[in-house]
């Protein structure tokens, strides 16, 4: 698994997603063939060959200062303590509705 699929893990706490992922049954979500399918076809992949896995990370409502903040940590992983905010955490509510991520080739 990459740094930043591992990042991205460490900062999804959202209620939702966890109630969901435990009323199922799974502590993860695999994505459905025919969605990855179709996913793979809109989003211009599949004509470069490439697919996504059934394990690929999946989140709900992810909010956009946690992405910012796995990307961060990805590109830097020794911060300097403490990490200097540089507009990098806005305390805003403003997230992606669905935010899928894997490992690429």
């Amino acid at each position: 698994m990459s740094a930043l699929v591992e990042h991205l893990r460490s900062f999804n706490r959202k209620e939702r997603f966890i109630l969901l992922r435990e009323a199922l049954g799974d502590h993860t979500f695999l994505l459905d063939r025919d969605f990855r399918r179709r996913l793979e076809e809109c989003s211009g992949l599949a004509s470069d060959g490439l697919t996504i896995p059934p394990d690929a990370f999946v989140a709900m409502d992810y909010h956009l200062d946690w992405l910012q903040m796995s990307l961060y940590l990805a590109a830097n992983p020794s911060p300097k303590q403490p990490i200097p905010n540089d507009g990098l955490v806005t305390a805003t509510q403003r997230d992606v509705d669905m935010l899928i991520a894997f490992p690429g080739k």
